[in-house]
Order: C-alpha cells, then sequence, then structure tokens
C-alpha cells in the first residue's frame, strides 16, 4: 500500500494531475483489478467506538450509536416491524379475548407499556395468579404448530 501511495505521488508530480488507476498499475507493474483489489483488501476500518462527536460533546455519540440511529430509519427495519405486528396482531386476534388482552398489556403490545402482573391484575379485577395462568395460557397456544408457523419468520434470529 506505501509503495501504491508513492508511486501515485510521483505520478501526480510527473503529469501534473491525478494519475489514473490503469497508470498506477501500470508504474507498479501489475493489473488494474489485482491493483483494486489490494485498495479494497486495505480500507481502514472504522471501529463502532469511534467518537464521531467533538470530546467536548457530553454525549460522547459513537459509531455504534449512529449506525443503531440509522438502523431504525431504514425502509427495511420499517418494512419488518410492520410484517411483524400485522402477523402478532393476527395471532393475538385468534386467542380468547382475555388471553390476547393479558399478553398484549404484559408485553406492551399496541404501543403501550409493559405491564407487570400486579399493574394487569388491578387493571382487569382478577388475582396476581389468574392473570399469570392466563398470560401462560395464551403463550402456551402461541407456541403450537399453527401459530408458530405465523410467527417462525421473526423468531429464527431472535436472541
Amino acid at each position: 500500500m506505501s509503495k501504491m501511495k508513492s508511486v501515485t505521488a510521483k505520478l501526480l508530480k510527473k503529469l501534473g494531475r491525478d494519475p489514473l488507476p490503469e497508470e498506477i498499475a501500470d508504474a507498479m507493474g501489475m493489473s488494474v483489478e489485482k491493483m483494486e483489489e489490494l485498495i479494497l483488501n486495505t480500507k481502514e476500518v472504522l471501529s463502532t467506538d469511534y467518537l464521531m462527536s467533538s470530546e467536548d460533546d457530553p454525549e460522547k455519540t459513537t459509531f455504534e450509536n449512529y449506525l443503531a440511529a440509522d438502523e431504525k430509519d431504514s425502509p427495511e427495519y420499517i418494512a419488518e416491524n410492520k410484517a411483524l405486528a400485522k402477523a402478532l396482531s393476527e395471532s393475538l386476534s385468534t386467542l380468547p379475548d382475555r388471553e390476547a388482552e393479558v399478553i398484549s398489556l404484559r408485553y406492551g403490545l399496541g404501543g403501550g407499556d409493559e405491564m407487570s402482573l400486579d399493574k394487569i391484575s388491578e387493571s382487569i379485577g382478577v388475582s396476581r395468579e389468574r392473570v399469570r395462568q392466563i398470560e401462560n395460557r395464551g403463550l402456551k397456544r402461541l407456541r403450537t404448530p399453527g401459530y408458530k408457523k405465523r410467527l417462525r419468520e421473526y423468531t429464527e434470529f431472535a436472541v
């Protein structure tokens, strides 16, 4: 790579312009394809800990934070989330109303926040233990083959 930089600098001085890839490859005695492969293999890698903001910035935004923020704005992410929401909604709509309600409240589905068993029990007027039983019965149904098939593509990569 250092040889390529020095050859490029010499050609720039000699030609008075940026040398073409063909000229650099010829001066180095290699094919253009080999030179382009060399360039691709030696590109600088940017660490996810790389600080994207100034040292004075109290938030210390890293490249990883920047990537994570961009991912949620991507069309693929938005489309995937819409498809998942639709599949979850379809699956929940086939459960008995009480089970669907408890699972939705417990896991914050439909835009709400996740709720504890105690809060759900107060909300629907049954004991905490009864809420746990309803939740378990609903989750057991969702694990059956008919339900699993609908949601499988969303769980393949889940941690």
